[in-house]
């Protein structure tokens, strides 16, 4: 399974920056809603090519290592 990972940057006016990584689909915007709500406005929204992949699910990824390792 690939790690997933957030970035958190604050520059230096206090501007924040939240970075997701190793999260596909819609997934990312749950995972982040927390943080956001705390910041208060979100101003921009960048997607990666992360965002339009279909998650993974338990069973495809134990096929797919079935598949590997076979």
């Amino acid at each position: 399974m690939e790690m997933q990972e957030l970035e958190i940057v604050i520059d230096g006016e206090g501007a924040v920056r939240i970075g997701v990584r190793g999260v596909q689909g819609e997934a990312c915007a749950v995972l982040t809603q927390s943080l956001e709500e705390a910041i208060g406005e979100v101003r921009e929204r960048t997607v990666t090519s992360e965002f339009y992949e279909k998650p993974v699910t338990g069973v495809q990824l134990a096929n797919r290592n079935r598949r590997q390792s076979g």
